[in-house]
């Protein structure tokens, strides 16, 4: 499972979970939350991975 995302914003994501081992992820929709997750690992330059989907 995974989305398309801007190139400079996987390489800040993968800095960050190979620094804290996860980043925090949460969906909104209106202003409330909807869905919360951890990234734990980005696949590739244009892809992550989420645990709690």
């Amino acid at each position: 499972m995974g989305w398309d995302v801007p190139a400079i914003a996987a390489v800040w994501m993968r800095l960050c979970t190979d620094r804290h081992g996860f980043l925090p992820f949460v969906l909104t929709v209106g202003g409330f939350v909807v869905l919360g997750a951890d990234i734990i690992g980005v696949r590739t330059m244009t892809r992550c991975s989420t645990d709690g989907w």
